[in-house]
């Protein structure tokens, strides 16, 4: 062992021919100089630590007045760094250990953080069918399909990284085409944030205090020549989305009902929507009026699996191996109502000899859940049914609505003739306005 007071002579001294020689430096004790043949020189301390001898690095040694880069150090520097690890060590302080669990533990953590991205959270909230967990709500389809799409930018970023500024972000551009669909967008990031919470997965809910949009309640009834309009653009548009709003208007049901009805619900001249398919869980019976009948008969039978009313084709998504992949309900409304405004507004033009507008010869800002409230209000109306005008707790309990007290517990699936007859003369008037007729059924549905 070589020992002596280092000093820039000895750190600059010439490598050895081969192997490595090691300077100790005289003034302090544990401190050396390692210089290697190749002619690397590495200041290191060496003293024993919990009963064995320890051995750990300082940094490279910097030769000349040049500046330094990262890792080297000049003599006095190196000198100081030393003494502080020989002191560390000595009150059984061993800051490589430290730092090597610190760097595992960063290392395992963010490998937790990639495991539970938004996207996995996600699907986990969904897929727990506890009281807290989403997987037994009654919108899950429509829940999973925002994240699919309003949230695709979160997918791959871990949980515990979404910040309040992202979720702000997110709803204030969400809010500037539809401010009501912003404030259920922050509804579910709520949801989905409060239960990774309580996975511990997240240490905050941040999405918690955020002030939701103002929303102004919609009132926009369709008058009935824009029903009219409307009708004849989805005669034009098609299957399957022309015949399931068609459906809507007739009957005054909600879009995801008439989305995903089944042929299974469907006896002879009434439609029974089933508990797991209706809103608040409360299933009911729809009387079908002739023209409803009539639009489901010429429906095809789609796919290999048949029990789908409407589908717009075959699922997307792989299914489990070993199984068929199988027809999905309706998806892709927003296009879709796009499609058909476009047909509607080009049919006015058409109808006025006019090159297309799309704003002068299109319906004014609707949406399709404004179909559902002018069904309601023009069935209560004199002037559009004349004699027929329906009582409003008959409307209520075609729309499934909470009126008409323990009475909708006991009978929702009896039949109702007053709910027959306002759904038939409703229809017999959506046939005099678009001017269609309904023929007999042949071979209609058992």
């Amino acid at each position: 062992m070589v020992k002596l007071v280092l000093n820039s002579k000895s750190v600059a001294r010439a490598a050895p021919e081969s192997g490595q020689s090691e300077l100790w430096d005289a003034l302090l004790p544990g401190f050396g100089l390692r210089i290697s043949a190749g002619g690397a020189r590495t200041f290191f301390v060496m003293r024993r630590f919990r009963g064995k001898l320890v051995r750990r690095t300082v940094g490279r040694a910097h030769i000349g007045d040049g500046p330094t880069v990262e890792g080297e150090y000049r003599l006095p520097e190196a000198r100081e760094v030393a003494r502080k690890l020989l002191s560390d060590m000595q009150r059984g302080i061993d800051p490589k250990a430290e730092a090597a669990e610190a760097a595992s533990l960063a290392v395992r953590a963010e490998a937790e953080a990639a495991r539970n991205t938004f996207k996995a959270v996600a699907a986990a909230y969904f897929a727990d069918p506890g009281k807290r967990g989403g997987g037994s709500l009654k919108s899950r389809a429509e829940l999973e399909r925002k994240v699919r799409v309003d949230l695709a930018a979160w997918h791959d970023t871990p949980v515990c990284k979404i910040t309040r500024a992202d979720v702000r972000s997110l709803l204030h551009s969400k809010a500037k085409t539809s401010p009501i669909a912003a404030n259920r967008l922050l509804a579910l990031v709520r949801r989905i944030l409060r239960w990774a919470l309580r996975e511990e997965l997240v240490s905050a809910n941040v999405a918690t205090d955020l002030e939701p949009t103002p929303e102004t309640e919609r009132a926009r009834v369709l008058k009935l020549d824009e029903l009219a309009r409307i009708w004849a653009g989805c005669t034009a548009i098609g299957y399957p989305f022309g015949p399931a709003i068609k459906l809507m208007i007739l009957t005054g049901q909600r879009r995801s009902e008439v989305a995903e009805i089944r042929w299974a619900e469907l006896d002879g001249n009434v439609w029974r929507l089933p508990n797991e398919r209706a809103k608040r869980g409360l299933g009911h019976l729809i009387p079908l009026s002739k023209k409803a009948e009539l639009i489901l008969g010429e429906l095809p039978k789609v796919g290999q699996r048949p029990d789908l009313v409407f589908s717009t084709g075959r699922r997307r998504v792989p299914p489990p191996a070993g199984k068929e992949s199988m027809p999905a309900p309706i998806a892709g409304w927003s296009r879709a109502k796009t499609r058909l405004d476009r047909i509607i507004a080009d049919q006015g033009a058409k109808a006025r000899e006019e090159p297309l507008d799309l704003e002068r010869h299109g319906l004014a800002s609707w949406t399709l859940h404004d179909i559902r409230r002018s069904v309601a209000t023009h069935l209560r109306d004199s002037d559009v049914m004349g004699d027929a005008r329906v009582d409003r707790l008959i409307i209520s309990k075609i729309l499934n609505h909470a009126e008409g007290g323990m009475t909708r517990l006991y009978d929702r699936y009896s039949a109702d003739p007053e709910q027959r007859l306002a759904l038939e003369a409703w229809s017999l008037r959506i046939e005099r306005l678009t001017g269609e007729n309904v023929v007999a059924l042949d071979g209609a549905r058992a």
